[in-house]
């Protein structure tokens, strides 16, 4: 299943697929104790991570629609304290977890009013605790605060300046400047905090400079714009769009890519790709030069069934929305110094 439809849906309750197990046996009430228990273990791992092949701590999730299970996770960001939230896309909804897996709140229900959602897509969390979602059922980006109370938005269906063609991936700046990929106008939207665009570049093209659907985004601390698309590959540009570097191209080789989703930074400047369609993710340095990758097809701790987001929290440990499985997965921080 690939999680962007060709076409904008209307409000909708995506097809039921049959449940993944969680990695433990137990059930119920145990279940969700001992997940949250090992959650939190996380917290006190110290960065097991001299390792090119970070360790899955621990999977979070099961599908359904109660209170912490998830329908098809698509898309996850973490807040400075280590809180996780979650683009339950499946369930129309965003849900809060704290830093040792504990559910807090949700928001949303499926609809076209203010604090409603029509596929949520990814979400980001700017320097003043706001949190960002992209849509692309309601062609819009809504604010929120960190409790879900609604603060704002902006967006329609169209080509102009501002507005869609099915919005995907959402990264904010070191100046809370919001990057918007907007999929079907092909082309990649600034905004302010308020929502006025500041700039847009890119159209239809492999060529370097334009975009073939482009889907994840992430800026670095200099500015600098990542940004993946359908041309199975990676573009890297300034602060002002100008074309860097580029890599990637079809296949399952390491350094090409398949269905390529969200994207996503660490403190030393190296990015996350999600390699949906590889069932792995991709490690590459600010020149784009392949560092490590890791996964496979399937539903143990490490493996994916289409990952999808992937966000890093203020420890470096990483978190990836396992899309298929319906569930999140954690692992221990990145380091490959030694």
């Amino acid at each position: 299943m690939v999680p962007v439809p060709e076409k904008a849906p209307e409000v909708h309750t995506p097809p039921a697929h049959p449940p993944v197990g969680m990695t433990t046996l137990v059930t119920g009430s145990i279940a969700v104790v001992l997940a949250v228990l090992l959650f939190a273990l996380g917290n006190s791992y110290l960065n097991d991570s001299n390792k090119r092949t970070p360790k899955c701590i621990v999977t979070l999730g099961d599908a359904g629609s109660d209170e912490g299970e998830m329908n098809m996770p698509i898309a996850v960001a973490v807040d400075r304290n280590g809180n996780v939230y979650l683009s339950d896309w499946g369930n129309s909804r965003i849900q809060k977890f704290d830093s040792n897996g504990q559910f807090l709140l949700a928001w949303g229900t499926p609809g076209s009013a203010p604090g409603q959602f029509n596929t949520p897509q990814q979400l980001a969390i700017d320097s003043q605790d706001r949190v960002y979602v992209v849509e692309a059922g309601n062609n819009r980006v809504q604010r929120f605060d960190l409790n879900g109370n609604f603060l704002g938005g902006w967006g329609s269906l169209g080509s102009e300046p501002g507005q869609f063609k099915q919005p995907w991936g959402l990264a904010i700046s070191a100046k809370d400047e919001i990057y918007v990929t907007d999929l079907n106008n092909n082309r990649v939207q600034k905004f302010d905090g308020d929502g006025r665009c500041l700039k847009a570049w890119g159209a239809y093209g492999k060529d370097q400079g334009n975009f073939n659907q482009p889907h994840g985004i992430a800026v670095d601390a200099d500015g600098n714009v990542y940004v993946a698309d359908n041309a199975e590959r990676i573009q890297k540009f300034d602060l002002n769009g100008t074309f860097l570097a580029q890599t990637g191209t079809f296949g399952h080789e390491p350094g090409e890519f398949h269905k390529i989703q969200g994207l996503a930074l660490d403190k030393a400047g190296r990015l996350y790709a999600a390699d949906g369609g590889n069932y792995r993710i991709q490690v590459f340095d600010q020149q784009l030069k392949l560092l490590t990758t890791w996964g496979q097809m399937g539903s143990k701790p490490g493996q994916f069934n289409t990952p999808g987001g992937i966000a890093l929290d203020p420890n470096g440990f990483i978190y990836v929305t396992d899309f298929q499985n319906d569930r999140i997965e954690k692992f221990s921080a990145l380091n490959l110094d030694k």
